[in-house]
């Protein structure tokens, strides 16, 4: 027995020796909170790298924090639930169908490609590594909608958060430019309208996607 406790104890040094070669990977990955933002308005992209600050936060917190780290543009109707203006295209009221065909539809990520949302943005959780897009247009659902430029977490936010950004790029020639946008945001109150067209914008059931990274 005496000489069994001097092994047990040489075995748990041992294990207690390997433990900080795998943590610092693994704190690592836990203390990213970023994720992926991307605006197409018809005739640019905008991406953004967004620290959320926390483990998760809804489609709409997103775009706030948008606004709040790089001036995203942005306006909200429908009681704040919807979205009806970013980068400056779309409506500055509370109908955000005011523009109807045209409006903003809502896009999850699927590792670099896209999800139609059936639910509303103020409903949904973003989570660290997701990517979110918005895109101006006509189209009733994902299967006539423009979708976004197909985007990965990688391709916006980097290893090196010192080269985070928001970039925007104009469709006709696909180059990337600084990204800029005036800081003018809003809630508005709600403005009755159809229910079907409510809807569009993602509906009022709770629910998440599937997360490509």
């Amino acid at each position: 027995m005496g000489r069994l406790r001097p092994l047990a104890i040489s075995f748990a040094v041992a294990l207690g020796a390997l433990a900080p070669a795998v943590a610092p990977g693994t704190a690592c990955a836990a203390s990213d909170s970023r994720a992926v933002l991307v605006v197409d308005t018809g005739s640019r992209v905008l991406e953004y790298c967004i620290e959320m600050g926390s483990n998760s936060v809804s489609g709409l917190d997103l775009i706030r924090l948008a606004g709040q780290q790089y001036g995203l543009d942005y306006n909200l109707g429908f009681g704040g639930k919807a979205v009806c203006r970013l980068a400056g295209v779309g409506v500055s009221g509370g109908d955000c169908f005011g523009d109807f065909p045209n409006f903003w539809g809502y896009w999850r990520g699927t590792g670099g490609g896209w999800e139609w949302s059936s639910t509303g943005a103020d409903n949904t959780t973003v989570r660290p590594g997701d990517v979110e897009g918005w895109s101006w247009g006509k189209g009733e659902d994902g299967s006539s909608h423009p979708q976004p430029p197909a985007t990965d977490f990688s391709d916006v936010c980097k290893e090196d958060r010192s080269q985070d950004s928001g970039s925007q790029r104009d469709e006709s020639d696909s180059k990337h430019v600084s990204g800029s946008g005036k800081d003018e945001r809003k809630d508005e109150r709600p403005a009755n309208k159809d229910e079907k067209k409510r809807n569009l914008s993602g509906g009022d059931g709770k629910g998440d996607h599937k997360h490509g990274h």
